[in-house]
């Protein structure tokens, strides 16, 4: 499955965090194996460590469009590897 998350008609002041927290939560809810394209009108690099660092997925991280009006992000979430 692949779930579109458009971020651009966020308001303008919301600040980062509480943009990262809708980010993270539609991807929270994903299943291994889906991807999440992040649209984003200004470049959600300050997004990646938070998410690539969660200890509750493993994911990918792939550029698909890069500014200066549109950032689009292929995001996947992989299986979590057995400790």
């Amino acid at each position: 499955m692949t779930l579109i998350l458009d971020i651009r008609d966020l308001p303008t002041d919301l600040p980062t965090d509480r943009r990262l927290a809708c980010v993270l939560a539609r991807f929270n809810a994903l299943g291994p194996g889906d991807i999440l394209r992040l649209v984003s009108d200004r470049d959600p690099q300050r997004m990646r460590v938070p998410l690539m660092s969660d200890k509750r997925w493993r994911a990918t991280w792939f550029p698909e469009q890069q500014g200066p009006d549109t950032w689009m992000i292929r995001i996947e979430k992989l299986p979590r590897v057995a400790a």
